[in-house]
Order: structure tokens, then C-alpha cells, then sequence
């Protein structure tokens, strides 16, 4: 009896420890890298303003204060698609050197009876691309006519990297002015900006800036062994860590910011 009784409880914690092997190896292992750290609280009406941003309803983004558009989720569907390859389940060697954003890709404006030196303000924001991790270096370059002249600022910015974790700076107001050159004809008007390189002096203050930043290396590693080997991590993070790029040699298929303007 005392024989098939030592049988029974053997059993049960031979189970016990498969069951705990099992459970261990299925769930995800959680990360001591908190990636979201520079974002601030989300506000409670986060929804509401980015349904009318979305939507066009809602163009005053010189008012909005930054615990809207600092948020990944502010930048819609491009930030849905990048947590689940970047964040959700992270392929280390998918980490990304260029990439870019702004948000809104396209805004309109409507006015009556514009008059030389009438001008306007509005605001978008730029961002360094998801799963991003390098400091990239941009030069907003207006897009400009006849009838209007576009002030830029900042004109040149680096934007932070998006990973291992989104760091302060990651995305950027941008405040843009537009001053009627003459009176303008009743039409619409097509304006905005592209990007090119920063100038190189201050590519050079921007790279000697990354490198003499701290990072926590280690824990980067430790991390990135858990998907994939040593070797592979080290090489990886050496050549990524502390790493800017000029991001104006990378251009997207659209402007990042077009700009209508419709004059009645």
C-alpha cells in the first residue's frame, strides 16, 4: 500500500513539474526594459481629439498640449501595425535605422479675401519612424509658390529613437507660418514640406552628441538573448546603440505635409 501510494505522489509531481515547465515556456517572459517611460499620461479625452483630428474636424493643433501628441497611439494606424512587429513580440533583428512621420499627412484651410502680408500659423508633428533606433537628422524644406511664403520651426531637428524604448524627443512640434506674397486669386493652393539632410555642421554636433550619450547597454543584451544568440545581440547593439544618421537620404513615396489651402 505504502508502495502504491509513493507511485501516486511521484506521479503527481513528476505532473506538477511538466505543467510548470510548460506554463513557463508559453507565457511571454515579461521585459525589465520599460519602453514607454517618456510618455506621459494619457489624457481621458485622448479618444474624442483624435476622432476629430482623424476626421478633419479639428485642424487648431497649435492648441493641443503634448500629453495628446506624444502618445504612439495619436499616430493612428501606422503605430497599430508597428506594435505588433516592434513591441508586442519583438524581433530584435528588425530593429529599423530610418524611418519618419508626421502627423497630419494632409490638412486643409479655407479663407476669403486674402491680402498681401495676411498670414496664419498652424502645427503638425514629426516623428522618428516605429522600431526605429537611431537619432535621425532632418532639414524641412517648404514647398512653396508664387503667392505664399512658408516660415519653418524648428527648420532642422534630430528626432529620438523609437527603440529598444521611446526616448524624450521621439516626436516633435512643428509650427509652420504662411504669408500671402501678394493678394492672392481666388483657387486652391497646394503648399507643405519635404525633407533633405541637415547642413553638416550640424550633422557633426548631432553625431558627437549621440555618442556621448549613456545607455543601459546591458540590459538591451540581456533582453535581446532571450530571441536570439549572443553573438547576433552584441553585433546588433554595436552597431545600433548611440547611432545618429542624416534621415533626409531616406524620403517616402508622399510629401509629409501637404498643406491646401483654398482662398474664396
Amino acid at each position: 500500500m505504502k508502495n502504491k501510494i509513493g507511485v501516486i505522489v511521484f506521479i503527481i509531481v513528476i505532473g506538477i513539474g511538466i505543467a510548470m515547465v510548460l506554463y513557463v515556456s508559453l507565457i511571454p517572459q515579461t521585459s525589465a526594459i520599460n519602453r514607454f517611460e517618456a510618455i506621459p499620461e494619457r489624457p481621458n479625452d485622448f479618444d474624442a481629439y483624435t476622432r476629430d483630428i482623424w476626421s478633419g474636424a479639428y485642424n487648431d493643433l497649435c492648441e493641443i498640449n503634448d500629453g495628446y501628441w506624444k502618445q504612439p497611439e495619436f499616430y493612428g494606424s501606422s503605430w497599430t501595425n508597428a506594435f505588433k512587429t516592434f513591441y508586442d513580440n519583438p524581433d530584435y533583428s528588425k530593429w529599423g535605422v530610418y524611418g519618419q512621420g508626421n502627423m497630419p499627412r494632409e490638412i486643409s484651410y479655407s479663407f476669403t479675401n486674402l491680402k498681401k502680408g495676411d498670414e496664419f500659423e498652424l502645427c503638425s508633428f514629426f516623428h522618428n519612424g516605429f522600431g526605429v533606433w537611431t537619432y535621425q537628422g532632418f532639414q524641412l524644406i517648404p514647398i512653396e509658390n508664387e503667392y505664399f511664403d512658408i516660415e519653418i520651426t524648428p527648420n532642422q531637428l534630430t528626432v529620438s529613437p523609437t527603440f529598444p524604448v521611446f526616448e524624450d524627443g521621439w516626436t516633435q512640434k512643428i509650427e509652420i507660418k504662411l504669408i500671402a506674397k501678394t493678394d492672392v486669386p481666388i483657387g486652391n493652393y497646394v503648399l507643405g514640406f519635404e525633407t533633405q539632410e541637415p547642413n553638416p555642421e550640424y550633422a557633426r554636433e548631432e553625431t558627437q552628441k549621440a555618442l556621448s550619450l549613456t545607455v543601459n547597454k546591458d540590459l538591451y543584451k540581456e533582453e535581446c538573448n532571450r530571441y536570439m544568440s549572443e553573438e547576433k545581440c552584441n553585433y546588433l547593439i554595436n552597431n545600433r546603440e548611440k547611432k545618429y544618421v542624416n534621415g533626409g537620404s531616406y524620403q517616402t513615396e508622399r510629401l509629409p505635409l501637404k498643406i491646401i489651402v483654398n482662398v474664396k
